[in-house]
């Protein structure tokens, strides 16, 4: 059965110096690393919003006027709970399913190497398969794709490890779903795939000089 255009649940910090790309500003500086996530969002927005339905999911929660100011007031925005990044993205996943039953593709904000291809190729595996996966060359995921809310997927995982691919996978044929299970792509998370990454996106140099 066919099923219907998938959602993009874009998972984001408010942009704030010191609050994103923690690892990047130990290189670079809290504020340039700061300039380099919002560089790497708009990106992301510019490639794909306009294309597919998508939701902004933000925290901290007091953050939404800053949200507004950011990327505009004609986007969905919504909140995340409190937890770990495992708990945030459980229950955003699961508060997308109660507005609708489209699948969902959970993305960050990390890897603007995400093309419009590979939406559309997660869109195409997800007729065949009840999870889609992005392995990301670090050991993590970029994207993750779902059917239905599986709450296994997010529960006690090591984030921020490069096990984490693993054991989401190892999660996923326990719970008994298929998946389908794209190329792997970098994050951004050092100064060198920063600079492949601005490299690959035409980006200006500004951040990282």
């Amino acid at each position: 059965m066919r099923v219907n255009n998938p959602r993009l649940l874009f998972i984001l910090k408010a942009p704030m110096v010191g609050m994103v790309k923690t690892r990047l500003a130990e290189e670079i500086g809290e504020v340039r690393a700061l300039v380099v996530y919002q560089q790497m969002v708009e990106f992301l927005f510019d490639r794909l919003a306009a294309r597919w339905p998508f939701e902004i999911h933000f925290t901290p929660p007091e953050a939404e006027p800053l949200m507004h100011a950011w990327l505009g007031c004609d986007h969905p925005y919504f909140p995340q709970v409190d937890g770990d990044l495992g708990q945030r993205m459980d229950a955003a996943v699961r508060a997308a399913f109660s507005r609708g039953g489209a699948p969902v593709i959970l993305l960050g904000g990390d890897c603007p190497h995400v093309s419009p291809a590979v939406i559309s190729e997660v869109a195409a595996s997800l007729q065949n398969h009840d999870t889609v996966i992005g392995p990301a060359i670090d050991g993590g995921y970029y994207l993750l794709a779902l059917k239905r809310p599986e709450a296994a997927l997010f529960r006690d995982i090591a984030w921020s490890t490069d096990a984490v691919f693993t054991e989401t996978l190892e999660r996923i044929k326990a719970a008994g779903l298929t998946v389908g299970i794209l190329n792997p792509l970098e994050d951004v998370d050092n100064l060198p795939s920063w600079t492949r990454a601005e490299s690959a996106m035409g980006a200006p140099r500004a951040a990282s000089e």
